[in-house]
C-alpha cells in the first residue's frame, strides 16, 4: 500500500502569500462572491413569493398592499443579484488573467 502525503495548508492569509499561488486573496474573494452570488439568486426566487403568502394569507392584508410591497422587495433583490452576477464576472476574470500571467 502507498501511503500518501496530505498537502499542509496555510494557517493564515500570511502564510498564504508565501505559497506558489500568486493571488490566493483574489481567489477566496471569488469563491466569496460565488457563495453570496448562490445566495442572493435563491432568496430573490423564495423570499417575495414567500412574503406574499405571508403578507395575504397570516396578517390577512389587503392584496394591492402586498402586491406593492412584494414588488418593491423583488427590486431590492434582484439588483442584489444583478450586481453580485456583475462583480462575479468581474472577480473570475481578474482571477483567471492573474493565473494566466503567472503560469507564462
Amino acid at each position: 500500500m502507498k501511503s500518501t502525503k496530505l498537502a499542509k495548508r496555510p494557517s493564515s492569509l500570511g502564510a498564504a502569500t508565501q505559497n506558489a499561488d500568486p493571488t490566493p486573496l483574489l481567489w477566496h474573494l471569488v469563491h466569496l462572491s460565488d457563495r453570496i452570488l448562490f445566495i442572493s439568486g435563491v432568496s430573490a426566487a423564495t423570499v417575495p413569493l414567500s412574503y406574499y403568502l405571508f403578507c395575504y394569507y397570516y396578517r390577512q392584508t389587503g392584496k394591492a398592499t402586498c402586491r406593492q410591497r412584494n414588488s418593491d422587495l423583488i427590486i431590492i433583490l434582484g439588483s442584489i443579484f444583478i450586481l453580485m452576477y456583475l462583480v462575479n464576472g468581474a472577480l473570475h476574470y481578474l482571477a483567471r488573467r492573474r493565473a494566466q500571467r503567472a503560469n507564462q
